[in-house]
């Protein structure tokens, strides 16, 4: 048990530490000639304006004056989501830069308090305490404090694709459209819709295709375009990305082998675990699921810093566990170890540097370690001697609690009208 000084004075230093973080963050996002530079909103203010958001920097200098307005950075025609997606930042293409990238940043804020709110909602039990903790220890990391300081969209994206998770079992269009939102990260976001189809909640997710779909139809009228050449350019853009990322498969067995390679044994490993889920699906929890798909996104494919802010979602996997049992296994330790190296020891670790491919190769091995660690611990084989009656009763435990989340969850869906 540790002495209640201890936990006073560790909460006052994580006080402390966020307080410095969410400062940092706000100023940069706000201040000097790159803040918010990933926010896109030049995209946004293309469509609105008629243009295509893939060929801003081929435009005349004055059209692309009238499109960034007091807006400094030049953008380059680098934006690997789809048109459909862009145009749900329309809004902000409203108002004039120096506001927008303001409205942006308390959005992100609003999207940080939902993301945390709904996983403690699916955690269960959790003490006020421990929630403390967990917040700060998020706010604090630099995933985060780099996500709001560029102003990019992950808390966008996995804000909402929770919002349509607690939605889907009794409001299926309404998360469908809020998966549609969440789906302006496609990349990251992708795999977290397992949840929804493990569930056999098909409608959100046709809802939310349909909904891009259509935007993709209606944005390409509104700039006299082509919807599928749209839809080429994006993905044209994002295959040019594939290297630049930091300890995906492609940053780091990509230099060894053809990535046609690469993303075949991808899929053969994610349809693998999809299976093991679904043959599993009883004893797992909506929790369960997130954080074990939440490391295999980032592991997966092209993800900077920023995108790591999905990692909270085993952070809180993790805090349920110590509650529930009182303890961790050496497993735990392990998935926290990396989870802590990436959003904290990231300069050490080589964030994006090509010259630290070892570095790089270490942190994904780990990773990959991790997932496995969180897939067994979820299913409900114990981490250690098999035959240990003392893991075997951590295992009944652990699937009893994960029964017992799901029927929570289901209960939440069923409460909201």
């Amino acid at each position: 048990m540790i002495p209640k000084w201890v936990q006073k004075f560790s909460i006052g230093l994580l006080v402390v530490a966020a307080s410095i973080s969410v400062s940092i963050g706000i100023y940069r996002a706000l201040i000097g000639p790159m803040a918010s530079f990933d926010f896109q909103w030049p995209s946004a203010r293309a469509i609105y304006l008629h243009y295509s958001p893939y060929q801003i920097d081929t435009l005349p200098a004055e059209t692309q004056h009238a499109i960034l307005t007091t807006r400094t950075v030049n953008p380059t025609s680098g934006d690997i989501n789809f048109a459909s997606s862009i145009s749900f930042l329309t809004p902000y293409a409203l108002v004039d830069w120096r506001w927008a990238k303001v409205a942006w940043l308390m959005s992100n804020l609003i999207f940080t308090g939902t993301i945390l709110s709904i996983l403690f909602r699916l955690a269960g039990p959790l003490s006020p305490r421990t929630k403390w903790a967990l917040a700060l220890i998020f706010l604090a990391s630099t995933s985060f404090r780099v996500m709001i300081s560029n102003g990019q969209h992950s808390l966008f994206a996995l804000a909402f694709t929770l919002v349509s998770i607690i939605l889907s079992a009794n409001a299926p269009i309404l998360s469908g459209i809020a998966l549609a939102l969440g789906l302006f990260k496609y990349h990251l976001i992708a795999p977290l819709i397992l949840v929804l189809a493990i569930r056999r909640r098909f409608k959100p997710i046709v809802t939310a295709i349909s909904i891009h779909v259509g935007l993709s139809v209606l944005v390409s009228g509104w700039i006299h375009g082509n919807p599928v050449q749209m839809a080429v350019q994006c993905i044209s853009i994002a295959k040019g990305l594939q290297h630049e990322g930091w300890i995906d498969l492609a940053a780091t067995a990509g230099r060894l082998i053809p990535l046609k390679m690469v993303y075949g044994s991808l899929a053969i490993l994610t349809t693998s675990i999809a299976v093991l889920i679904w043959k599993r699906r009883t004893l797992l929890s909506d929790l369960d699921i997130l954080s074990l798909m939440s490391i295999l996104s980032v592991l997966a494919v092209y993800h900077r810093i920023y995108d790591f802010i999905l990692l909270i979602c085993p952070v809180i996997w993790i805090a349920r566990y110590a509650t529930q049992h009182r303890r961790l296994t050496w497993g735990h330790y392990v998935v926290a170890g990396w989870i802590v190296s990436i959003w904290f020891l990231e300069k050490l670790m080589g964030a994006g540097g090509t010259e630290s491919w070892g570095i790089q190769v270490g942190l994904a091995t780990w990773g990959w370690l991790g997932l496995g660690i969180v897939i067994r611990q979820s299913i409900g084989w114990p981490i250690g001697p098999r035959n240990s009656s003392h893991d075997q009763k951590d295992t009944y435990d652990g699937l009893k609690s994960s029964q017992s989340l799901e029927f929570q969850s289901q209960r939440m869906g069923s409460d909201i009208p």
